[in-house]
């Protein structure tokens, strides 16, 4: 009998014990602030209307127990929604603090209330507990009312998934919900984008009703063939109430090498194109001038000057129009000609002779052309004779031409005038 007092002796000692170590934290919850509105935890709180996936300012004041003998630690203030039917914990929670007898802290948290988040009430736990779990805490009833307009974009799909090669197509699909009080009547333009590769594609839902999903078409980007390799930032963007409001996510995609690459090819060294349009003409000793066009192109990176300069014998006489220097920018393209006289004592036969062409100081091209001599016949010993015996020739033959028709002309008159007076003379016999 003795053995059982004393049993139950110990178990309501431990009992007891068990009890005292359990006690509540000695601090008051003394004001709660949303949005800077002030919350009552005895009635229902009307505040300014909280759309979805807004960012909730919570401010919580507590005050430590003045009869406190010892300073709290390791004390932290968490904020919670409940009501909420899905896995998205919306809340926050502080770092540790230290808070000393009788005295007063204000910590902010922030919350933000998901976009799927249905209108109705819901309530605001506040909680403040220590190392050892002891807690108090406070509830706060308020409504939340639903965007009139809202998007959310449930689900982005890329093809290939998550990799895509350089040089090849990335396809992505993006599934939206219209989680808005309204109806989206007017269209609902689906962005995706790679702003760090310039690359953007985009599609067009007519429209979206209240609570209902969709998905887009295909859009398609082609990943440039030397993207370097890497992790990437895709943007994905639904813009809709009449493009004033956008609906944003990110993702990642990785970008390997491609097969084939332009910049893994051998580097070209940036230089001055010439082209000649003739190395080789017939000249007349004394004759008119022959001309060879020559064209340059600037392909370097900057404004280059070019001089032309013909070194030769002395069996003719050179010139350079437009001029024998000329500047050209980044990418221009200009055309000198190189007029050729060949001397009455020219050597006949082939006469070389070579244009140099600087670029600055630097002797860039040496180009040797060639000028066939030939003699001068004795029908023309020059182009103004030969014109002149042509149109001489010419004269002489429209004389003797005009002379022989008015010769004939007068035959003509004559025999006439002479066929007249006879018939006369005939018809005077008979009237007699």
């Amino acid at each position: 009998m003795k053995k059982t007092y004393m049993f139950l002796f110990v178990v309501m000692l431990l009992g007891i014990l068990a009890v005292s170590s359990v006690s509540a934290l000695s601090v008051t919850i003394t004001d709660v602030w949303v949005d800077n509105v002030p919350l009552d935890p005895t009635s229902s709180n009307e505040l300014e209307v909280m759309e979805k996936n807004q960012e909730l300012n919570v401010k919580v004041r507590i005050k430590a127990d003045s009869n406190l003998t010892h300073e709290l630690e390791d004390l932290q203030i968490e904020a919670m929604i409940r009501g909420y039917d899905h896995k998205d914990i919306i809340g926050d929670i502080t770092s540790a603090f230290d808070l000393s007898p009788g005295a007063r802290r204000t910590e902010r948290l922030d919350i933000t209330l998901p976009i799927r988040l249905d209108p109705g009430i819901y309530k605001l736990r506040i909680f403040v507990f220590d190392a050892d779990d002891s807690d108090v805490s406070e509830t706060y009833e308020f409504e939340i009312v639903g965007d009139n307009h809202a998007i959310w974009i449930k689900d982005v799909i890329f093809s290939p998934a998550d990799t895509v090669m350089a040089g090849r197509a990335l396809l992505t699909t993006v599934r939206i919900k219209n989680v808005g009080n309204e109806d989206e009547d007017d269209g609902i333009r689906v962005t995706v984008a790679i702003p760090e590769l310039g690359l953007s594609a985009a599609d067009y839902l007519d429209e979206l009703d209240e609570d209902e999903s969709a998905t887009s078409e295909e859009l398609y980007m082609r990943i440039p063939a030397c993207a370097r390799e890497g992790e990437y930032t895709v943007l994905i963007a639904a813009t809709f109430n009449e493009g004033d409001d956008t609906e944003t996510v990110a993702k990642k995609i990785y970008i390997v090498k491609g097969e084939s690459c332009e910049a893994d090819a051998p580097s070209v060294t940036p230089t001055t194109v010439i082209s000649v349009g003739a190395t080789q003409q017939g000249v007349v000793a004394g004759g008119a001038d022959v001309i060879y066009p020559l064209t340059i192109t600037n392909q370097e990176g900057t404004a280059k000057t070019y001089t032309f300069s013909v070194d030769s014998g002395d069996w003719a006489t050179f010139r350079i129009n437009p001029s024998n220097l000329i500047l050209l920018n980044k990418g221009e393209t200009a055309t000198v000609y190189v007029y050729v006289t060949a001397d009455e004592d020219a050597p006949v036969g082939d006469n070389l002779f070579v244009v140099n062409v600087k670029k600055g100081s630097e002797l860039i091209k040496q180009i040797t052309l060639k000028a066939t001599v030939k003699e001068q016949t004795s029908d023309s010993d020059n182009t103004g004779t030969t014109g002149w015996n042509t149109v001489k020739k010419g004269l002489e033959v429209a004389v003797i031409v005009l002379v022989v028709l008015l010769v004939i002309i007068g035959l003509v008159i004559g025999f006439r005038k002479l066929k007249d007076d006879e018939d006369g003379e005939d018809k005077g016999e008979s009237y007699y």
